[in-house]
């Protein structure tokens, strides 16, 4: 068959069309039509790939933390994958039901490569 490596991926193909990211060693399942059916708008796929190379967004003040605690608001990234222009998810985050943050204290810089290796 065409998709027997996804057996040996572990992973399954519940709807086409999808994609499958191959990032440090790791496969990544997209399903395009999470986007409402729209496979024209890369939005989601765009977030998910700098997701994967930059999971955690570095947060230096209070204001900083204040805004990404509020879930209202979408988080805005500036890693090297989204330069200066951010795929912003608008509707598609404003209408999503569960919209879950993550927050980790790092407190000793000394620390810091061993714990981002925990998270």
């Amino acid at each position: 068959m065409r998709f027997d490596w996804l057996k040996t991926t572990g992973m399954s193909m519940t709807n086409v069309p999808s994609v499958y990211i191959f990032y440090d060693n790791k496969y990544y399942h997209h399903d395009l039509d999470s986007t409402e059916g729209n496979i024209e708008d890369p939005t989601t796929l765009i977030n998910l790939m700098n997701k994967i190379m930059h999971p955690l967004l570095q947060l230096n003040s209070e204001a900083e933390i204040e805004r990404f605690l509020d879930l209202s608001q979408e988080p805005e990234e500036t890693t090297p994958f989204l330069k200066k222009n951010h795929a912003y998810f608008g509707r598609y985050y404003t209408e999503k039901a569960l919209k879950t943050r993550a927050l980790a204290l790092i407190f000793s810089k000394e620390d810091y490569d061993q714990e981002l290796k925990y998270i």
